[in-house]
């Protein structure tokens, strides 16, 4: 399991410096905290983006993220999706996916997702666990 931190830098890199906890540190960016990326990339920990959707979407502010996205760092990238909504974020995912493949991609699975087997597992290396509080 790899815990991905969104901020606190000094505290992630102290514990990362300790060889127990460096394996399992990485970084997770999105278009709201637009973390810098140069200082992400120079700490060596693994880097991976979330979409801003649970609580500030922008289709403009994400796309704008993703053009800032270095080449070749990333873990995943999460393909936008609709908080709640299984079938929302199948479309939006179908929507994106043309625009995001360059990139490795996860998949927001949100309220049922387990029961419609609309998860594109083929198109994706990761799978983000969204939804409900009640349905996690």
């Amino acid at each position: 399991m790899r815990i991905l931190c969104n901020g606190a830098y000094a505290p992630i890199m102290a514990l990362a410096r300790h060889s127990d906890y460096a394996s399992r540190l990485g970084w997770l960016n999105t278009p709201r905290t637009k973390l810098c990326w140069s200082r992400l990339l120079a700490s060596s920990l693994p880097i991976a983006a979330d979409n801003s959707a649970y609580s500030a979407w922008c289709p403009r502010r994400f796309r704008h993220f993703v053009r800032s996205i270095p080449e070749g760092r990333l873990l995943w990238l999460a393909v936008p999706d609709v908080v709640g909504s299984s079938a929302g974020t199948q479309a939006r995912f179908d929507y994106w996916y043309p625009q995001l493949s360059q990139h490795p991609l996860a998949y927001v699975a949100q309220d049922h997702s387990e029961s419609d087997a609309t998860i594109p597992w083929n198109l994706i290396v990761a799978l983000f666990i969204g939804g409900s509080t009640q349905w996690k």
